[in-house]
C-alpha cells in the first residue's frame, strides 16, 4: 500500500483556505494596529469637520497610496518568524514545499487586497462626511513668479473609472516584489535598505542625466509609477507674465498603465515562483 493511499494531497481550493486562515491569525496584530489606526484617523476627521466646516478630504485613487508601501511591507508579516533557514518544517507539510510557500503568497496577497478595499471605503466615507470631492483631482500651478504663490492655475480632471483598480494592481505589485525579497534571504531588512538606497541613487543619477538607460527607464512608458498608479508625466503649459511656462504633471494614461502594469506583475510572479522553487533550507 502506497502511502498516497493513506494520506491524500488535499485540494489546492482547501490549502488556500487554511492558509488564508493562518496568515489572517499571524497578522491579526498588525490588523488590529491598522483598525485603530483608521479609527483616529476618522475622530480627527470629525473633530476637524465640526470645528473648520469648510475643510474637505477629496476622494481619488492616490488615498490608497500607504497600502502600496504596505503592501511591500506585507510580506514581512505573511512570513513573520519564518526565515528560508526556518522553513525545513515545509518538508512535513501535505504539499510540496515550494507550492506551499506559493500558496502561502497568494494567502497574504488576499488579505492585502481586503485591507485595500477597507481602506478605499475609509476615505470614501470621509469624502462623504466632509462634502469632498469624489473622483475628481486637480493641480494648482503657480502663475508667474509671484512669491507669495496665492495665485493659482488651476488644471482639474475627472478619474477615469479603470484608474480605481490601480491601489490594487499597484499594491499587488509592491507585494510580490517584497515577498521576493522575504522568501529569498533571511534579512530582509536588509535587503529593503539596500533597495531604498538603490532607488535614492537612481533617482538622484536619472535627474543629473549622466545615465541616459537609466532615464529611459525611469521616465519611459515601462516606468514603475505608471504601472502603480495608472499615472504618465506630462507637461502642462501656462501663460505667465513673463511668458509661457512649461510644468510638470502627472495625468491618468490608460495605455502607459496597460503596458507597464502587466510587465511588471509578470516580473513580479516570476521572482516569486522562482523564490519558491528554490531550496533555502542549510
Amino acid at each position: 500500500m502506497s502511502i498516497h493511499s493513506v494520506h491524500t494531497v488535499p485540494r489546492w481550493s482547501a490549502v488556500l483556505a487554511e492558509l488564508f486562515r493562518t496568515v489572517g491569525i499571524a497578522v491579526r496584530r498588525e490588523v488590529a494596529l491598522l483598525a485603530l489606526l483608521l479609527a483616529g484617523g476618522t475622530l480627527v476627521m470629525v473633530f476637524a469637520e465640526l470645528r473648520y466646516p469648510r475643510e474637505h478630504i477629496d476622494f481619488v485613487p492616490a488615498v490608497a497610496f500607504p497600502l502600496i508601501l504596505l503592501g511591500f511591507l506585507a510580506p514581512m508579516g505573511v512570513w513573520k518568524g519564518e526565515e528560508p533557514s526556518r522553513r525545513s518544517y515545509l518538508w512535513a507539510m501535505p504539499v510540496d514545499r515550494a507550492r506551499h510557500t506559493l500558496a502561502k503568497t497568494v494567502a497574504g496577497w488576499a488579505w492585502l487586497m481586503v485591507l485595500v478595499g477597507i481602506h478605499l471605503l475609509w476615505a470614501l466615507g470621509m469624502a462623504i462626511l466632509t462634502g469632498g470631492e469624489i473622483g475628481v483631482d486637480g493641480i494648482g500651478l503657480p502663475e508667474g513668479a509671484r512669491p507669495t504663490g496665492a495665485d493659482l492655475h488651476m488644471v482639474w480632471w475627472t478619474i477615469p473609472a479603470w484608474q480605481w483598480l490601480a491601489p490594487f494592481t499597484g499594491a499587488t505589485i509592491t507585494y510580490l516584489l517584497g515577498s521576493i525579497v522575504v522568501i529569498s534571504c533571511d534579512h530582509p531588512w536588509r535587503w529593503y535598505a539596500g533597495i531604498g538606497l538603490f532607488i535614492f541613487l537612481l533617482g538622484d543619477l536619472t535627474q543629473s542625466g549622466m545615465v541616459p538607460w537609466l532615464e529611459s527607464l525611469a521616465e519611459g512608458p515601462l516606468r514603475v509609477e505608471s504601472a502603480i498608479s495608472g499615472t504618465f508625466q506630462t507637461t502642462e503649459t501656462i501663460t505667465t507674465p513673463n511668458g509661457k511656462m512649461k510644468l510638470p504633471l502627472s495625468m491618468p494614461a490608460l495605455g502607459a498603465w496597460l503596458t507597464a502594469m502587466p510587465l511588471w506583475l509578470a516580473l513580479g510572479a516570476a521572482g516569486v515562483v522562482a523564490a519558491a522553487y528554490r531550496h533555502q533550507e542549510r
